[in-house]
């Protein structure tokens, strides 16, 4: 059961700010090594989608963020003209499935080497590029690099003293240490593209679930809260769209039932869907004002929808694998790959369930273990419903399976028997 007391001793608030304070000194330092070995060039993690980003935010840097509706030009400047979209425009033959699948809304003049505004992704990230170019310089790539890495720091620090609450000091250090050895905690932290923002954004998002969990009940600034970190994430990308509308529904089976007002709950999801919704109608509306009609927008739209959802060809035309044979490659081999979790998403989610059910001391076990596969469920989602986006982007779309690391750990941990009362997971 739940201790009525939630307050943490002076002692205990003590250790958790000085370990706060040495991890975040210690990832401020990776960061800073990274961006410092990368200097002005792409970043190994995601060059493609960075070199676009980069374009975009000159464009925007010198032309005002009114241009093209608001839209990135990402092919505009010869920044990295051998990365990124402008490649693909350059070596048009070895793109021909791409061009016909996403593109047949525009006239000829809207797509070529030297200008393409992008319509199929909200400009966010080339939006906060663009302003600090405009304090720099366009050139300067690492300066650029500044607000995504404050983010991130920032986005840490509220997820570890949430995990600290709801696990306590040992347990929540021991998370900590967890996770800075997942190599996708950290190695996008820096870029400038979605994935710069994505997991320090759902970091976010989970600090306030687990505040509001234990604390029964959402206060009005939490809902806002939960609001505004979803519509920010949805101004970013499309790609986390099942995860941030789904992600109260999953922190909360880490509580025990008689503990949850179901309302409140559909009260965080609703804010969760109506924040993430909202930015993708502005988006939609950008769409529309540059192509100049909804019948071209939404032409736009349903056919880059179709070309990703359906097509069973890569950009370049070879030919994809089966969904199922996909999404296995993600449970298994994507997402365990160096560059992501370092763990299979899939046998990660089955020890952990198998060492949850072992231990008798915990009275939630089947609600944890529902909520493990729930959580590898959603972060799957994705690959089911867009395999064609899947498969051409598996260098980031595998981040997704983060919160089923993050539940499964959780959930073991809340398995081993603790004396802590000021822990608020439940005890035997």
């Amino acid at each position: 059961m739940i201790p009525l007391n939630l307050a943490t001793s002076s002692s205990s608030e003590k250790y958790r700010i000085i370990f706060i304070t040495i991890f975040l000194s210690l990832a401020t330092l990776h960061q800073w090594n990274l961006v410092k070995n990368t200097n002005n060039n792409l970043s190994f993690a995601d060059p493609w989608t960075e070199a676009d980003t980069i374009r975009s935010a000159e464009a925007f840097a010198l032309h005002g963020f009114t241009s093209n509706s608001g839209l990135p030009d990402i092919a505009f400047g010869n920044q990295f003209a051998d990365q990124g979209t402008k490649k693909i425009l350059h070596d048009s033959e070895n793109a021909k499935t791409w061009k016909l699948g996403t593109l047949n809304a525009r006239e000829d003049h809207q797509v070529n080497y030297n200008s393409f505004v992008y319509t199929h992704y909200p400009p966010g990230p080339s939006w906060i590029a663009g302003v600090s170019a405009k304090i720099f310089e366009p050139t300067a790539i690492a300066k650029l690099r500044t607000i995504p890495v404050l983010i991130g720091l920032l986005s840490i620090a509220c997820f570890l003293w949430q995990i600290f609450n709801l696990v306590g000091t040992i347990k929540g250090a021991l998370v900590a240490i967890m996770f800075a050895s997942i190599p996708m905690f950290s190695n996008m932290m820096h870029i400038l593209s979605y994935q710069g923002y994505a997991l320090s954004l759902l970091l976010f998002a989970i600090a306030i679930c687990i505040k509001v969990f234990i604390h029964k009940n959402p206060k009005f600034l939490d809902l806002f809260l939960l609001f505004s970190i979803s519509h920010i994430q949805g101004w970013m990308g499309f790609d986390y769209f099942f995860l941030v509308i789904s992600l109260p529904i999953i922190i909360m089976l880490l509580f025990p039932p008689h503990t949850i007002n179901k309302n409140k709950v559909y009260l965080m999801v609703i804010a969760c869907l109506i924040g993430f919704s909202s930015a993708h109608l502005m988006h939609f509306y950008q769409v529309i004002s540059y192509l100049g009609s909804l019948d071209k927008a939404l032409l736009d739209f349903s056919g880059t929808a179709a070309y990703r959802s359906q097509s069973i060809t890569y950009d370049d035309g070879s030919v994809l694998p089966s969904t199922t044979s996909l999404l296995w490659s993600y449970l298994t081999t994507y997402s365990g790959s160096w560059r992501h979790l370092g763990w299979s998403a899939f046998y990660y989610s089955a020890i952990g369930s198998i060492i949850v059910l072992a231990l008798p001391t915990n009275t939630q076990k089947y609600r944890l273990i529902l909520g493990i596969y729930l959580s590898l469920f959603i972060a799957s989602l994705w690959v089911i419903t867009m395999p064609q986006h899947a498969a051409q982007h598996w260098h980031f779309i595998p981040r997704h399976y983060f919160i089923c690391i993050f539940f499964t750990s959780i959930a073991v941990l809340s398995a081993i028997p603790h004396t802590n009362k000021k822990c608020i997971l439940p005890r035997s």
